[in-house]
């Protein structure tokens, strides 16, 4: 075997490898474009007591733990009862909201 014909052996052996790392690129660049924000969007089941703060003609008003306040006819109560209530939140507002709070408790720390 010459020199030559060794040479042609190693760059034909470089051409596959270098296929194969484009193609693991191509592949996990694609799963953090596309698929990586999905995640953040899957429902988040929440299950807790709360308060009723009022009763309207829609149905009953109270406050969740994260602070937004739901109108809803699927429960019954009188304002001041506490009932347990089941919601779906996306993950990533949640998230949001932690980092959001966070940023709020270092900048107004406790007296």
């Amino acid at each position: 075997m010459s020199a030559i014909q060794t040479t042609q052996k190693k760059n034909s052996q470089l051409v596959p490898l270098a296929l194969v790392g484009i193609g693991m690129l191509a592949i996990v660049g694609y799963v953090m474009i596309y698929v990586a924000p999905i995640g953040g969007l899957m429902p988040l089941e929440i299950t807790e007591d709360v308060e009723i703060l009022a009763v309207t003609e829609k149905g009953v008003v109270f406050e969740t733990s994260t602070g937004i306040a739901v109108v809803t006819d699927q429960y019954d109560g009188e304002p001041g009862d506490v009932i347990e209530i089941t919601y779906s939140v996306p993950v990533k507002y949640l998230d949001d909201k932690q980092r959001q709070q966070a940023s709020f408790d270092a900048f107004n720390p406790d007296p």
